[in-house]
């Protein structure tokens, strides 16, 4: 491959890669409607999402590691650094007459996903954090989550990989 193929492919990736971020961050705002997206967009969290004082068992300096943007392909997990933290999906199957929730709808040109889930961290061990999803899109509401960290910028959650800023080129789909 020639070196000016190269750099047009990586460039080419980087626009999907920020495209998708844009199409996730429209999505997210969307997705929930009414009052609860206007205040996540505020930064103001439903009482539905606290957790109680006593569920967290972590220090900020433990939650470090976790927090951010965690990828693979179209599928995004965004930790916060109060241990609030969403899973957005893709379902692969449109909304429409029969179709049961999830299901993905169009926006314009963009597709947005259908797969919601919000959860809080409960519990920091090492390199793996513990939570429970507090609302769920694909009916997984008080389930546990699991989010191990994995070398080269990798993080398992509950077993699907997901890479962060730094992770291999190519691992984290496009």
């Amino acid at each position: 491959m020639h070196k000016l193929q190269a750099v047009q492919l990586k460039r080419w990736y980087l626009a999907g890669i920020i495209s998708l971020a844009f199409a996730l961050l429209i999505g997210s705002l969307t997705l929930t409607g009414g009052s609860l997206a206007s205040a996540q967009a505020q930064g103001v969290r439903s009482s539905s999402l606290q957790s109680p004082a006593h569920l967290s068992t972590f220090s900020r300096e433990a939650l470090r590691p976790f927090t951010g943007e965690w990828h693979f392909h179209t599928t995004l997990l965004t930790v916060g650094n109060d241990g609030h933290a969403t899973f957005i999906a893709r379902a692969y199957q449109f909304c429409g007459p029969g179709v049961s929730q999830p299901c993905d709808t169009w926006q314009g040109n963009t597709i947005i996903s259908g797969i919601r889930e919000n959860m809080i961290l409960t519990k920091i061990e090492g390199s793996i954090a513990y939570g429970m999803i507090t609302s769920s899109t694909d009916n997984k509401t008080n389930q546990q989550v699991t989010l191990m960290l994995q070398p080269n910028d990798i993080l398992a959650y509950n077993g699907m990989l997901l890479c962060g800023l730094q992770g291999p080129v190519g691992h984290c789909g496009a």
